[in-house]
């Protein structure tokens, strides 16, 4: 007998015990709801707006993507332009141009970077169009 009202008592406690966190719930529930009753609804739902305009370009941001791979295409027919031509002329000048070639293709690739991530943040650092324009007057010279 005592086995069977332990387990009872037990039982009744444990009841007990969820009542009283229903009733928290419930309790807790109530008092929410009347807060956001008294609450302006007007400020519930309202979105913030950015007061900034956006600058970024989609349209140069496609075209630094497909460069991307349109200089990996360039590099490597170039390059075994160039590794042909040593191969089979041994001219010393398209020697020079694959180092040439190589100085481009490490420029073009710092060139997308700082495009992608300047149109990203929306800002140009000057650094990068004096690094821009320096290799390419280089390479411009060297080819002309």
């Amino acid at each position: 007998m005592d086995i069977q009202d332990n387990s009872f008592n037990n039982m009744q406690n444990r009841n007990n015990d969820l009542n009283s966190t229903f009733d928290d719930l419930e309790n807790e529930r109530k008092r929410t709801q009347e807060e956001l009753e008294n609450m302006d609804n007007s400020n519930l739902f309202k979105s913030r707006i950015i007061e900034t305009e956006i600058n970024s370009s989609l349209f140069l941001q496609q075209l630094l993507y497909f460069n991307f791979y349109y200089v990996f295409l360039a590099f490597t027919l170039q390059l075994s332009s160039h590794v042909y031509r040593i191969y089979i002329y041994d001219v010393k000048a398209a020697k020079t141009g694959t180092v040439v070639l190589i100085i481009w293709f490490i420029q073009e690739l710092a060139r997308i970077y700082f495009g992608y991530t300047g149109n990203l943040r929306e800002s140009v650092k000057y650094y990068f169009l004096i690094y821009f324009y320096f290799f390419r007057f280089i390479i411009f010279l060297f080819l002309f």
